[in-house]
């Protein structure tokens, strides 16, 4: 401006035109996703109560972060990405510009880690622990991690039979890339010998001939016995039949059980009523004639056992 010689005097004056700054605004976003956020700016120092309507264009602004675009990998992994901010298309006539870059923060995304359920049969081989992770993004797969987790068992594979909830967990999986969670599973033992007994009224389905040692099927609700029982049962009352699992020389009481059990998996007593005792059919000699009198009972699991001969006791 030139001042007229009326209002100064001397050398001719300059007006500095004002200082505008322009910061890029930080941003964030999710590792993985499909497009980075808007980038913007922020304008100040605007004086004599202008604003922005007086700048035309835009400025600059860009990074070197990326999003997933389909390729595995493609998207910018966890960290901090400069926004740089530029001059670009801004002008105004009053004002000079200064520039603040900004940050874009990539962050982390869950990631589930969950050990899954396993089972085994009690005395048998370990199961394979293993697990399964969800959540992956950009890409990846469970290759991609930096470090695998790995699945123990809390509880030994020796234990008795039975249920062990959240014994199995996973841990130590390693990646910047995500926030990694756990779920345990269970270990489930199976006992390794199943006795079941089928409900049934003895008379209606159920054959017991001839006796000694019982070879008991399940699948046809029968109790065989072989070689033929001698003497017949004339006994009333309820007769009771101890079941017992054949071991040449081996007692009642000698027999382990497997699977945590006792010696009840081995001396199951079904009651016959006697007024069933007329539909029993012997498979081979004896008879079945009951005459109501004494409630005795027929406990012949030591006679399996032993080879003997089941006899009234």
């Amino acid at each position: 401006y030139a001042l007229g010689s009326t209002s100064a005097s001397g050398a001719v004056g300059v007006i500095d035109k004002a200082q505008l700054t322009v910061a890029a605004d930080n941003k964030t976003v999710s590792y993985g996703a499909a497009a980075l956020p808007a980038l913007k700016d922020t304008i100040t120092g605007f004086v004599n109560g202008e604003n922005s309507g007086l700048i035309s264009g835009t400025a600059s602004l860009t990074t070197t972060a990326t999003a997933y675009n389909g390729m595995s990998g493609s998207g910018s992994h966890v960290g901090s990405y400069v926004i740089d901010a530029g001059l670009g298309t801004l002008s105004a006539q009053n004002y000079a510009f200064a520039f603040v870059n900004g940050t874009l923060k990539v962050t982390p995304v869950a990631l589930k880690v969950a050990a899954n359920n396993a089972s085994m049969t009690y005395g048998g081989a370990a199961p394979a622990l293993t697990d399964t992770i969800t959540g992956f993004v950009n890409g990846d797969t469970a290759s991609s991690l930096t470090t695998q987790p790995t699945v123990t068992s809390g509880t030994a594979f020796t234990a008795n039979a039975g249920t062990y909830a959240g014994t199995i967990t996973a841990s130590g999986a390693v990646d910047p890339d995500y926030t990694i969670s756990y779920t345990p599973g269970t270990l489930t033992i199976n006992p390794a010998q199943t006795l079941n007994f089928i409900a049934d009224v003895y008379g209606t389905n159920t054959e017991i001939g001839p006796l000694q040692r019982p070879i008991i099927s399940v699948a046809d609700r029968t109790i065989n016995y072989d070689p033929p029982f001698e003497p017949s049962p004339t006994q009333a009352g309820n007769i009771k039949l101890s079941i017992g699992d054949r071991t040449d020389g081996v007692s009642l009481a000698d027999i382990t059980p497997a699977a945590g059990g006792n010696e009840g998996m081995m001396n199951q007593q079904h009651s016959l009523d006697p007024a069933d005792l007329a539909n029993i059919t012997p498979a081979a000699g004896g008879n079945s004639s009951a005459t109501p009198a004494n409630n005795n009972d027929f406990s012949c699991a030591a006679a399996f056992l032993e080879g003997a001969d089941c006899v009234n006791q």
